[in-house]
Formats: structure tokens, sequence, C-alpha cells
């Protein structure tokens, strides 16, 4: 049985019905599993309530599973590798000049907060406890995890 965690943005497909995505879920569900994990149901959330998506996923056959102490481990240094090599300030999208900002106030030179992503946690959930992640977003997840297992539609 081949285990398979969707990425949010794959549950997000399937619900707009765009194409590819009914195949490429019948295809992986005949093959095994399909699960998430409470990342993902979260991110769900957004866009629909609690009774719908919890619907949504018994009438679907996915599984919620919890992510285990090694995935959230893995999620962490990853995303400690992440932010070590980030660019101090902000780059602009049109020149791509790093801009340090500071406050208004005190002009104490400011920061981004880091928050701990979501892509991390999901992405180390499916190293670690499944066998391939279905997404949409390959860049990211082969930039910061060269040896995942990913498929997405055709």
């Amino acid at each position: 049985m081949t285990k398979t965690l969707l990425d949010t943005n794959i549950i997000i497909s399937l619900l707009n019905d765009e194409d590819g995505i009914d195949e490429l879920l019948g295809k992986l569900s005949q093959e095994g599993g399909l699960f998430i994990n409470s990342v993902i149901y979260a991110e769900l959330s957004v866009y629909m309530e609690k009774e719908k998506l919890d619907e949504f996923l018994e009438d679907t056959n996915i599984k919620m599973e919890d992510i285990g102490k090694e995935a959230s481990s893995l999620a962490g240094e990853k995303f400690s590798h992440y932010i070590d090599h980030q660019e101090e300030g902000l780059q602009c999208s049109e020149c791509g000049e790093i801009n340090k900002i500071r406050c208004s106030e005190c002009e104490k030179k400011l920061d981004k907060r880091q928050y701990m992503a979501p892509d991390f946690l999901i992405a180390s959930h499916a190293k670690k406890q499944a066998d391939r992640l279905a997404t949409l977003d390959k860049g990211f997840h082969s930039r910061y995890f060269k040896d995942l297992t990913m498929t997405r539609p055709e």
C-alpha cells in the first residue's frame, strides 16, 4: 500500500474542479491511502465550515494523521536552515533591491517575524510518515526536501 499525503493545494484544486485532479486522486486512492494532517486541515478550514470539511473528507476517504515527533523535528531543522540563509531585509519584487526598514518612532531595524511555515511541516510529514506528497508546488519542496517523492497531475 502506497501512502500519499495530500497538500492543501491539491484538495483546493479538487474542490474547484480543476482538470486532472479527479484522475490523479482516483489513481492515488487505488494505489493506497490518502491522508492529510492538522496543518492541512487548518488551511482547508479557511475555505469551508468544519461540518462540510469533515463530510468532504469522509466522502473522499481522506484520513487524518498526526504529525509525529521525527517529522516535527525535521520541519524545525529545515525551517532553521531556511531562516539562516535568508537575506536580511525585504526584497523588492520589481527591481530585486534588498531594503532595510526602520521603525518610524524609535529607528530600530525591523525584521520579518518568523513563524513555523506550514509547508515545512507538510513536507516533513510526507518525508517521514508517507511514501509521497501530492502537491502542485514542487519547486519549494524540491529545494528544501531534495529526496522527497512527489506527484502531481499531468
